[in-house]
């Protein structure tokens, strides 16, 4: 079993579109992995664009729909961050104030 089960990869250096060593020329090709070495990995790139985020996960242990939900919250997390960035983080909303209804009002 793995040391951890959740990693988050931040690649935030430039990365350069060519890269010459001699005779030999490198260059940077995206590729998807098939298989996951944890039960998540989170891969944050930055970019002029912001920071888009790729999500690898162990299909055995979760679904798309509980990923997509996972990544509604992480977002729901920063934007509560942004919104308020000195708040302490148990303050901090992970649910939207849909899903908040439906787990404390709807679902009694």
């Amino acid at each position: 079993s793995p040391l951890f089960q959740v990693m988050l990869v931040l690649l935030n250096t430039p990365q350069p579109a060519r890269l010459g060593l001699g005779e030999i020329i490198l260059s940077h090709e995206m590729f998807e992995n098939k298989i996951s070495k944890f039960d998540i990995t989170f891969h944050v790139f930055q970019s002029p664009d912001g920071l888009p985020i790729s999500i690898e996960y162990n299909t055995d242990l979760f679904g798309q729909d509980t990923i997509i939900r996972m990544a509604g919250h992480f977002v729901q997390l920063l934007n509560a961050v942004i919104k308020d960035p000195k708040q302490n983080i148990d303050a901090l909303q992970m649910l939207t104030e849909i899903e908040e209804q439906h787990l404390l009002v709807e679902f009694e």
